[in-house]
């Protein structure tokens, strides 16, 4: 089935022109900065913080079948630069009968901007974006606003209550680095199959009570259910069933995989090079 909401559908919209929170429909969209004032020659965080009404949501860097994912196109002054956004841990939303993954509720994405070093100290920076994203609950709506945020320049910065208190609740639960699973994959044609072998010297506890995994390509298809199958203490076999509009050559299987044990958590990061097609 071919995705549905194309990314174009996002470039028909005026955008709201509006300074602070902004609210479209069923999402407020905000900049918040993590510190008080821009350094010179430093680079601080902006978080966007998107706020959803109840049962709605916006999507992840994928979305899996459905959906557009939320887009940044910065105006920056002359020596700024923003770098990609840092995206939160994905979580699996509803848009009408599919499966997705995206952001219900409240959601925060960390974008890290660099300064030039010749800025003025004493004078004010604005820094302006035109966000787009896709809000889905039974219906989906394209939108866009431009969202701006003043801040002074100054010899040094402090932090921002709000602005490093949401950075900080994202980070907690960002994917790591997968440091606990041996991760192997195999690619046939309607599926792939992911081996998690843990580590000897893992110390999260065992077994998992859920595995899901969120491809980042589109390799996988966001709505039929995995199959998890643990082989041993400690082995578990993950079958994905393969998007029909994924990648045709891929060399590997990346995502997130969230491992979930009692009322605990965890994302990782995880590549894992393909070798012989799937049994």
């Amino acid at each position: 089935m071919k995705p549905i909401l194309p990314q174009a559908l996002l470039c028909l919209l005026p955008a709201l022109a509006l300074a602070g929170p902004v609210r479209d429909h069923h999402v407020v969209a905000e900049l918040v900065p993590v510190v008080d004032s821009i350094v010179p020659g430093e680079s601080f965080t902006v978080c966007l913080n998107i706020k959803h009404d109840p049962k709605w949501h916006t999507y992840w860097k994928n979305p899996g079948l459905a959906g557009v994912p939320t887009k940044l196109d910065w105006d920056l002054p002359e020596g700024f630069e923003a770098g990609p956004i840092q995206w939160a841990r994905p979580q699996r939303v509803k848009m009408a009968i599919y499966n997705t993954f995206g952001y219900e509720d409240e959601v925060t994405l960390l974008i890290d901007v660099q300064t030039p070093a010749t800025l003025e100290i004493g004078t004010q920076v604005e820094l302006k974006t035109k966000t787009t994203w896709m809000m889905c609950a039974e219906t989906c709506h394209p939108s866009s606003a431009k969202l701006s945020l003043t801040m002074p320049v100054a010899s040094s910065s402090k932090p921002d209550m709000r602005g490093s208190q949401l950075a900080a609740k994202t980070r907690e639960t960002m994917p790591v680095e997968n440091d606990r699973w041996d991760a192997t994959a195999t690619l046939g044609e309607e599926s792939a199959t992911l081996t998690l072998k843990r580590k000897p010297d893992s110390d999260v506890p065992a077994p998992e009570e859920e595995l899901y995994f969120f491809s980042d390509d589109g390799l996988i298809d966001s709505h039929p259910e995995q199959t998890v199958t643990r082989e041993a203490p400690g082995e578990y076999k993950l079958v994905l069933p393969r998007a029909e509009f994924g990648p045709k050559n891929p060399k590997a299987l990346t995502g997130v995989l969230l491992s979930k044990f009692g009322e605990e958590s965890i994302a990782y990061f995880i590549r894992a090079e393909f070798t012989t097609a799937a049994k």
